[in-house]
């Protein structure tokens, strides 16, 4: 037992890692903790600057970042906890698009709206609320 809570807690704040894997978080980064912003983190995955959700108390700098495909959004190149993706993979969908994208710091899974092409450069991005900063695993 990792997590005894309401069913709508356990999916969108899952207690740790496990349970955030368990609970769909297909996409888990590695970065470093920069700070604190307001109740949010700061986190610097292999150069990219996100805003993150602490979910656990950090015993070191290193911490993993919980992202669900569906969380993710085409954004402007810019907009906040945004990043650029290469697509490589899309299986589409209808009205969106199950993509696996290279960037930065890995292969991720998105799922967005509407269509894009093998190949393409896009910016993607996550709200704060969203991604899940947990302490890195023993």
């Amino acid at each position: 037992m990792q997590q005894v809570a309401s069913p709508k807690e356990v999916y969108s704040r899952p207690k740790n890692l496990h349970v955030a894997r368990f609970m769909g978080f297909r996409n888990v980064v590695q970065a470093t903790l920069e700070g604190t912003q307001g109740e949010a983190v700061a986190v610097n995955a292999n150069g990219v600057r996100l805003r993150c959700t602490p979910m656990e108390g950090f015993d070191s700098r290193r911490v993993a970042v919980a992202l669900r495909p569906e969380d993710m959004e085409r954004a402007t190149p810019g907009a906040e906890n945004a990043f650029d993706a290469q697509v490589e993979v899309v299986e589409y969908g209808g009205r969106d698009s199950l993509i696996i994208a290279n960037t930065a710091f890995g292969k991720l899974w998105a799922r967005i709206a509407g269509e894009c092409s093998e190949g393409s450069r896009i910016s993607l991005r996550v709200a704060p609320s969203k991604a899940l900063a947990y302490g890195e695993e023993k």
